[in-house]
C-alpha cells in the first residue's frame, strides 16, 4: 500500500511540474545550433530576453533589452551616443540569482526597431550566479538603471540550458 501511495504522489508531483513548465512563458529549444532559452515569443517583433550558446561551448550568451535609448544620433551610417562615441557601448550588467550576484562586462547596441537599447553579455556556466540559476531558475539583469521583469525560469529548463552550454 505504501508503494502505491508513494507512486501516486510521485506521479502527481511530476504532473504538477509538467503543468508548471507548460504554463511558463519561457521556451527552451535544443537543436544542432545549441540550447536557446527565451521568454515570450522569439518570433515576434517585441524584444525578449534570451540565453543561448553553441553546444558545450563553455559560455552562455545573453541578450536583453532596456527602454533607455543610448543612441543619440546618426553620424554618417553609425549610431553614436551623446558624447559622440560609436556603438557598441561598454556596459556593466548586474546579474542576480537569489543571494548570488555578479557584475559582468557587456556591450550595448541601438535597438532601432523599438527605440531602446539591446544589451549583450556572456556568462560562464560555472559562475556562481549561473549555478544558482541552474538550481532555482531565478535570474535578473540590471543595465542602464533598468531591471528585467521576466518571471523565473522553471528550474529544470534552467538546468538543461546550463548543462547544454557547459564544456
Amino acid at each position: 500500500m505504501r508503494i502505491a501511495a508513494t507512486a501516486s504522489l510521485l506521479a502527481f508531483a511530476l504532473a504538477a511540474a509538467g503543468d508548471a513548465q507548460a504554463k511558463s512563458p519561457w521556451r527552451l529549444t535544443i537543436d544542432a545550433d545549441g540550447p536557446y532559452l527565451t521568454v515570450g515569443d522569439a518570433e515576434s517583433e517585441s524584444p525578449v530576453t534570451s540565453l543561448h550558446c553553441k553546444p558545450h561551448e563553455g559560455r552562455i550568451g545573453v541578450t536583453l533589452f532596456v527602454e533607455r535609448r543610448v543612441a543619440d544620433r546618426l553620424k554618417g551610417d553609425t549610431w553614436v551616443d551623446k558624447a559622440g562615441r560609436p556603438y557598441p557601448w561598454p556596459t556593466t550588467v548586474r546579474v542576480v540569482s537569489g543571494a548570488v550576484s555578479a557584475d559582468v562586462a557587456a556591450k550595448t547596441n541601438p535597438d532601432e526597431m523599438n527605440g531602446g537599447s539591446e544589451v549583450d553579455l556572456v556568462l560562464s556556466p560555472t559562475a556562481p550566479v549561473v549555478l544558482a540559476f541552474a538550481k532555482t531558475g531565478a535570474l535578473k539583469f540590471t543595465a542602464w538603471g533598468e531591471t528585467t521583469k521576466d518571471p523565473a525560469v522553471p528550474p529544470a529548463m534552467a538546468a538543461r540550458l546550463v548543462k547544454g552550454c557547459s564544456k
